[in-house]
């Protein structure tokens, strides 16, 4: 049982990253629109968001993945690049 919660403890924040996927679904429908509409303006604008945001999930989805493999011992050493601090800014 010690293993099971230690695991999901070195795996919780990862689970957490995922808002960075969830959250900007309601861009993917403004992309859409402004497809549909043939806004080119509001179209840039909001896959430029949506890319950004993203970016910085996938990046922080690789940084706590890796730290929640070393944290488990899958890995010795820690992830080499701060992935998490690079997403963050």
């Amino acid at each position: 049982m010690t293993e099971l919660l230690r695991k999901g403890l070195a795996w919780a924040p990862v689970l957490k990253s995922a808002a960075l996927f969830v959250l900007p679904l309601p861009l993917t429908i403004a992309v859409l629109l402004a497809l549909i509409s043939g806004d080119m303006t509001q179209l840039l604008t909001t896959s430029g968001a949506l890319a950004s945001l993203w970016s910085a999930g996938v990046l922080s989805w690789r940084a706590l993945v890796g730290e929640a493999r070393y944290l488990l011992g899958e890995r010795t050493d820690p992830p080499a690049l701060p992935l998490k601090l690079i997403s963050n800014a």
